[in-house]
This record gives C-alpha cells, structure tokens and sequence, in this order.
C-alpha cells in the first residue's frame, strides 16, 4: 500500500509539472530577438544559410567589432577560434592567415590561396588585399 502511494504521489506530481508546463503563457519575442539577420556562407561552394550549414561558421557583428576596437587584422585572430594573423615582414606586407592550419602563404601572390575573404558579396582574389577590404 505505502508503495503504490508514493508512486501514485510521484506520477501527480509528474503530470502536475507537464501540464503547467503546457499551459504557460506565450511571451512575445524582444525587439532583439526579432532582428536575427540572415548569414550566408559561401563555405560548401554554393550559397547556404549559416544555421544549415554543416561546417564551423563563426561570426562577429559589426557592434562587438566596434566595441572591440581592433587596431588591425592581427587582433581579429583571437576573436576567432582556430584562426591565426600575424603580421608578415617587410614593408607593405600583406599579413599571414592560417585557419585550421591551411595557409595564406601555401601559395605565392600570383596564384589563388586557399583562404579566401568576402566583404558585402565580394570575394578578395589575395590576400594582399585583406587590409584595404576591412576599411
């Protein structure tokens, strides 16, 4: 008898909390949650929305960028995880971009690297080019 009571209390209780569970209160979404913009990754080779992709995205909104007030593209590096910027040497030098361990330098400026850079749907064709397309 004490048995089948405390299980009988168990699943009241059980049923208690789902059914209050179902019966909250829709609450409307904050004005923020509302503005969720829409990311398109060209990573696959066509164009995909970053929730449907199935490769690390990662991404910076353009107020943390502003909050962080990066000097240069060697600070964006520690942003991003996996992801390495260091400043070459020499004179207008273009910087070193490593991103899971494929590099910029692989190749030598004349060729396609194999790290490529887009800004607002235009793709930067090397990577001397990345410090005038993060103006």
């Amino acid at each position: 008898m004490k048995r089948t009571t405390l299980s009988l209390a168990a699943l009241c209780i059980c049923l208690h909390t789902q059914g209050h569970a179902n019966s909250s209160a829709d609450v409307a979404p904050s004005e923020k949650q509302q503005s969720i913009e829409n990311i398109t990754v060209y990573a696959q080779k066509r164009a995909q929305d970053s929730k449907d992709v199935s490769v690390a995205v990662s991404v910076l909104h353009s107020e943390v960028l502003e909050q962080l007030n990066l000097k240069d593209t060697t600070q964006l590096s520690a942003q991003i995880p996996n992801v390495k910027i260091t400043a070459n040497t020499g004179e207008g030098a273009p910087p070193v971009v490593n991103i899971r361990g494929v590099g910029s330098l692989d190749y030598n400026n004349t060729t396609t690297a194999p790290v490529a850079f887009y800004v607002d749907n235009v793709v930067g064709g090397g990577i001397e080019q990345l410090p005038s397309l993060l103006i």
